[in-house]
């Protein structure tokens, strides 16, 4: 091979090695773009829910007669957000359902509880609508936070295939991202989520019955006992706002 030839031939791998890089680094910046849009809708999408959040809460303190002082409240609102509940190991091998159980029972009284003394006068069905309008607040915002770092890491290592594989997800998890924001409208609205088809055949059906309500010490947990073709029933629903408990006890 002459000098001619071996010129050509490194020419011809220097330009295949030139485009070979240059085709993975516009790759990546192709799929870094995308998720930093997507960044920006989750972005977006926190803020409003937070938004949401502090504006219905500022509602229910003015109820209370409480100045609000709406720069603490975001304030405040903003490091609920940011709490983070760490659940139990789930490869502990005694007792993890009672575990967890007591930490998400714990960390939802826990805030409701911030909201009570914040709007003493608030109703239970106001202390709920605020309390799942930080919960759904605070969903996003950990979506926000769990892409961000995924993405962050993949960039800091120019990683195609950690890039690749967060840009395929990340459609699924905008469906998710829209449904906590169906969510925030509905609590604003305070109209059921879902089609609340459950609740409502219960209740229809205890009247039909004449059920009588009983007590069994579980919170926020409506229970009825009624008798059909002699055998006794017990029907149970959540209370939450928009109880039917006395409309039942009045057809019974």
């Amino acid at each position: 091979m002459d000098g001619g030839g071996l010129l050509d031939l490194l020419t011809f791998m220097a330009v295949l090695a030139f485009f070979s890089y240059a085709s993975r680094e516009l790759e990546i910046r192709r799929l870094a773009n995308e998720i930093e849009l997507y960044l920006t809708l989750f972005k977006a999408a926190r803020d409003r829910a937070v938004s949401a959040a502090v504006r219905k809460f500022g509602e229910v303190v003015a109820k209370s007669g409480i100045r609000v002082n709406l720069s603490d409240l975001e304030a405040r609102v903003k490091q609920l957000v940011d709490t983070v509940v760490i659940s139990p190991e789930s490869l502990d091998p005694f007792g993890l359902v009672r575990k967890l159980k007591h930490v998400l029972r714990s960390e939802e009284q826990t805030l409701k509880e911030e909201v009570k003394r914040a709007a003493p006068a608030a109703t239970k069905g106001e202390v709920e609508v605020v309390t799942d309008l930080i919960n759904v607040a605070r969903g996003l915002n950990f979506i926000l936070k769990y892409v961000n770092h995924n993405y962050t890491l993949a960039k800091r290592f120019k990683s195609y295939w950690l890039l690749l594989q967060l840009d395929a997800l990340l459609p699924f998890i905008a469906e998710e991202v829209r449904a906590y924001e169906s969510a925030v409208e509905a609590l604003l609205k305070q109209v059921p989520i879902g089609d609340s088809v459950g609740p409502l055949v219960l209740s229809m059906l205890a009247k039909e019955l004449k059920a009588e309500a009983v007590s069994f010490g579980v919170p926020d947990t409506l229970a009825f006992h009624a008798t059909y073709e002699g055998r006794d029933l017990v029907l149970i629903k959540a209370e939450g706002p928009g109880s039917q408990r006395r409309e039942i006890r009045r057809g019974s």
